[in-house]
């Protein structure tokens, strides 16, 4: 014999609804905290998006990872409708996954990429010195700063001289690990800049000679 159920919610039966437990699928409410409304910072001049202090591509796979980090409980996937501003959570329940509905409001911020402020300013780390024959010269340049590009390491200035060109890095920190990649041989100085909170800062010249 099979036991109607009624809910204690809204008083539907199970002849007229699916029940999750004691509750109709309508009124059962799943462990889960969702905000009313998300923002996602978006980059000016990229468009790509900032997610766990880091710049990531604007596509839906990181679009998904973003809201779903917003979702405090347990849940297997979702789907946010654009158009209707309705984020759909999909939960397991029992042996089933189960579809929730939540209204939710999704704003973009524009905001300028810190590397992008850098580059602006002219701001500066390091110089990349290359030296060597000038068709050699040039060459390197344009390696050099297309592998810098995709460390995210911006130049700021560039500056032709006599003896060959110069390239004002906005960060330091991965020159010596590109500068190897590419098998090129450098000497590193470095020169007191200034103190920031009470430590010594310091601009660093990375020295390259090419074809020679």
């Amino acid at each position: 014999m099979i036991v109607m159920k009624v809910c204690p919610k809204c008083g539907r039966t199970s002849d007229e609804v699916e029940f999750i437990g004691q509750f109709c699928v309508k009124c059962y409410k799943p462990d889960l905290e969702v905000p009313t409304m998300i923002k996602i910072n978006i980059g000016k001049t990229t468009g790509k998006l900032y997610f766990k202090s880091k710049w990531v591509k604007n596509n839906d796979s990181n679009l998904k990872r973003i809201l779903s980090s917003y979702i405090k409980g347990d849940f297997e996937d979702i789907d946010y409708d654009w158009k209707g501003k309705v984020l759909t959570i999909f939960v397991k329940v029992g042996k089933k996954i189960v579809p929730f509905k939540r209204h939710v409001i999704v704003r973009f911020k524009p905001i300028l990429e810190p590397n992008v402020a850098k580059l602006h300013s002219g701001y500066y780390e390091g110089i990349i010195q290359i030296r060597g024959k000038p068709s050699k010269v040039k060459w390197w340049v344009r390696k050099i700063s297309n592998v810098l590009s995709g460390y995210n390491i911006g130049i700021s200035n560039t500056k032709e001289l006599k003896e060959g060109i110069d390239l004002y890095i906005t960060d330091k920190n991965k020159v010596c690990k590109v500068l190897k990649m590419l098998g090129l041989k450098y000497l590193r100085t470095k020169k007191l800049y200034g103190v920031k909170d009470g430590r010594r800062v310091y601009r660093d010249t990375f020295l390259v000679r090419v074809g020679v």
